[in-house]
């Protein structure tokens, strides 16, 4: 049974007495019964069992059932073994609450469960006077002493439990150290018990206790995620800004979110080739449910993505074996991809691409065009890294012949960026030379944007400006010189837009796009979440692709631009060196030629009076 409720009790109780024609139902429930009565008895004298039974018709009792479940007697200490119907308890109820409920519950369990300040202050305290006492501490209590690790090593090397005389039995200095050490770790050892959340403890015992416990915590992770997205949202007290997530809240995030990255480290993991003839119909239908960067449209769509000259591979976890974690699709193709539809017709050999060139012998690359993670309550845990590089090991073993891995990636916060970006050069206000450093758009580029909107409208000004789209152009366009004019009605035109740019928008986009994601860090890190994915996992910024993605997302986020980044296996180790210590971000020659051209035409040093990276950048590959 997947929990015990005081109706069940009673329910088993008529079906245990029943009538003979019901006799294998009797005995399951006289077996059932007996557990039952087995767990009231052993429960019975901490008054558990009271609260178990109450708790099953009052929702109000959860929070004091899971006070009970992390704590014992006065001491605080926390419990480590719970029986399991008291967890199957809480984790039913808890799934049974409304948003609002288990909103509730989770502020309960962040405030209350953490230590206060006071409690620190005294277990520092306890702590200072433990370690400078010249006397041995008493002796704790078994389940303590039980828990010691280290400090039972220490008493049976040194001191075995009992003070030393100096000069009997060895060295005094020596034995001195050793009570001393003795007394620091244990001191330690009850320290980080008392400092240690109490939802730890509940956690861990979920876990231990419940089958589906892992699934639970992952679970309640995910609902607290919501929770501290809407605290985000909530005015704060000030100015109408958002007052964010109560801190206890972030700490409690922090806590699961430790806890889980051990859970799933990939030690844990197994990786496996989803295909269409040997998959699940429920697995292949969660592949298709959880693609998160191109949607699948069709069951024949699908049956591609998986068949010949294409690769999917997923992690799953032992806890979780029916779930995909975080899966990755990728094309075989004989050179790197520039754009989606490189790989709708030429990755894959279904039916309609007969004949496309996709012959898997024939492939040199391994393009990953598709990364998607499956669960947001596992946000935050590292995933999708060890799997591109435990693919890039599969791939190589079974095609040897395969010489370049490379992404094919969206850009999916570039028009936000640039949107604000524009509003920031507008908004300043003053002469073009003035603000070298914030050009967006030479006055070239400007004009050429212009002319090529001026057959649809009718007299060659953007239909919207940016203080609409992205706030602030038209205010500010009389007290701009004339380059900087055309450059604010440029980019009004270009943000205003909802269409595929014109062809007169290629080079100003792919250079604003090169520009992003090699120069434009916040604190050493690329703004993008794609490009700080793959870059902080060792590839490097490789090319940029016009026209890349022409879908209404690709185009909405991006202006159709996308971006190979490289996975060389000789330079992983020095890039991820790079761009975490240095917050340097490696690319290729032409990309960081691309990132740096406005400069070096003389156009300014950048904001700031940034300069190019003074290390030579890494030469592209051959296949590229």
């Amino acid at each position: 049974m997947r929990s015990c409720t005081t109706g069940s009790y009673h329910l088993l109780q008529r079906l245990a007495g029943g009538s003979s024609n019901q006799a294998p139902f009797n005995a399951a429930a006289a077996a059932s019964l007996s557990v039952m009565h087995g767990s009231r008895k052993r429960l019975s004298s901490s008054g558990t069992w009271d609260l178990y039974r109450k708790y099953a018709d009052s929702p109000e009792d959860l929070v004091e059932l899971m006070r009970r479940i992390v704590s014992r007697g006065g001491r605080g200490r926390k419990q480590d073994n719970v029986p399991k119907e008291v967890v199957k308890v809480f984790c039913g109820r808890y799934s049974q609450l409304d948003q609002a409920g288990k909103e509730d519950l989770l502020l309960s369990m962040a405030r209350d469960f953490t230590p206060s300040r006071e409690s620190v202050e005294a277990a520092v305290d306890r702590y200072a006077a433990s370690v400078s006492s010249p006397a041995e501490p008493p002796a704790e209590p078994p389940a303590l002493a039980a828990g010691a690790g280290a400090a039972d090593g220490v008493d049976e090397e040194g001191s075995s439990g009992r003070p030393q005389q100096p000069g009997v039995g060895g060295d005094s200095t020596e034995s001195s150290g050793r009570l001393e050490r003795g007394r620091h770790v244990r001191a330690y050892e009850r320290l980080r018990e008392e400092l240690s959340p109490a939802y730890e403890a509940l956690l861990k015992n979920v876990v231990a206790e419940s089958d589906d416990g892992v699934r639970f915590v992952v679970d309640l992770r995910q609902d607290l995620l919501e929770v501290m997205r809407r605290e985000r949202r909530r005015p704060g007290a000030g100015e109408g800004k958002a007052a964010g997530p109560d801190p206890l809240l972030s700490a409690l995030d922090g806590s699961i979110r430790s806890l889980l990255q051990a859970w799933f480290s990939v030690g844990f993991l197994e990786l496996r080739r989803i295909t269409f003839e040997d998959s699940g119909g429920a697995l292949l239908e969660k592949i298709a449910r959880y693609e998160a960067v191109h949607p699948v449209g069709s069951l024949s769509e699908l049956k591609a993505r998986l068949g010949e000259g294409r690769r999917c591979f997923a992690f799953f976890h032992p806890c979780l074996p029916d779930e995909p974690l975080v899966f990755v699709h990728v094309a075989l193709l004989p050179e790197v991809a520039g754009s989606m539809d490189d790989i709708v017709n030429r990755g894959g050999c279904g039916e309609e691409e007969e004949g496309s060139g996709c012959e898997e012998d024939e492939a040199r690359s391994a393009v990953f065009y598709s990364i998607s993670a499956t669960q947001k309550g596992l946000q935050g845990v590292q995933l999708g890294n060890f799997l591109i590089k435990r693919v890039v090991a599969q791939l190589r073993a079974e095609l040897p012949q395969l010489e370049t891995f490379a992404t094919l990636s969206p850009i999916p916060s570039f028009r936000s960026w640039l949107g604000k970006k524009a509003k920031h050069r507008v908004a300043l206000g003053v002469d073009h030379s003035e603000l070298s450093g914030e050009i967006l758009l030479t006055a070239e580029e400007a004009v050429a944007i212009l002319a090529d909107v001026t057959a649809n409208d009718n007299d060659g000004r953007p239909q919207d400006d940016v203080s609409n789209d992205k706030g602030g152009a038209a205010a500010a366009l009389t007290a701009l010189e004339a380059d900087a004019r055309r450059e604010a009605e440029a980019l009004a035109v270009l943000l205003s837009n909802d269409g595929v740019p014109g062809a007169a928008a290629e080079s100003a986009l792919t250079r604003l796009a090169a520009r992003y994601l090699v120069r434009e860090t916040v604190r050493g890190k690329i703004p993008d979440p794609v490009g700080n994915f793959h870059v902080s996992n060792g590839a490097r910024v490789e090319r940029l692709n016009w026209m890349g993605d022409l879908s209404s997302r690709g185009v909405k986020n991006s202006f159709g631009v996308m971006v190979n980044y490289v996975y060389d296996l000789s330079e992983i180790e020095s890039n991820n060196r790079q761009y975490l210590s240095k917050g340097e971000v490696p690319a290729s020659k032409d990309a960081h030629g691309l990132a740096w051209s406005l400069r070096r035409a003389g156009h300014g040093k950048g904001k700031a009076g940034q300069q190019p990276p003074s290390t030579t950048p890494p030469s592209p590959r051959a296949a590229l």
